[in-house]
């Protein structure tokens, strides 16, 4: 008889087998891994990594469960979940970085004329203000000045 019929007029099983817990754990790391990578923002990276070391914990268990002789990797599971969130963060931070200085850069001639406008209304309001004190100024001395600047100066 060939390996998985009971006899020879038997059909070989159609339903693949789940695979266990080992299987259960290794899917569940899997998972946890895709969700490290597919994070977009620290929130979510925090989120998706604190299930990766659920995840490593739950795989670490399954293989010792599944053969108690084989050695704890869980440290070395752990240790390279942790290097791969901290890739996974530079890399965010990286697109962040690229992100700002492309709108710096795309923005940055626009500030220019934002920042000479503002200044040009600065200097106009500046020799207004002069203008008037200078007004004033010249008001408050006339009864100083001899009488014929006086009448030249008020018309």
């Amino acid at each position: 008889m060939g390996k998985g019929f009971r006899s020879a007029g038997e059909r070989p099983r159609t339903q693949p087998r789940q695979g266990g817990p080992v299987f259960t754990a290794l899917k569940a790391y899997t998972a946890a891994l895709k969700e490290v990578t597919n994070a977009t923002d620290d929130a979510t990276l925090d989120k998706a990594s604190q299930g990766l070391v659920t995840a490593v914990g739950g795989l670490a268990s399954a293989i010792k469960t599944a053969d108690p002789k084989a050695p704890d990797i869980a440290p070395q599971i752990e240790a390279g979940g942790k290097l791969f969130e901290l890739g996974a963060r530079a890399y965010l931070d990286s697109r962040r970085y690229a992100a700002l200085k492309k709108s710096v850069l795309a923005v940055d001639p626009a500030i220019d004329t934002i920042g000479m406008t503002i200044k040009a209304g600065l200097l106009a309001i500046r020799a207004q203000v002069y203008f008037e004190r200078a007004q004033e100024m010249n008001k408050a001395a006339l009864p100083f000045l001899d009488k014929n600047y006086a009448a030249h100066a008020a018309t």
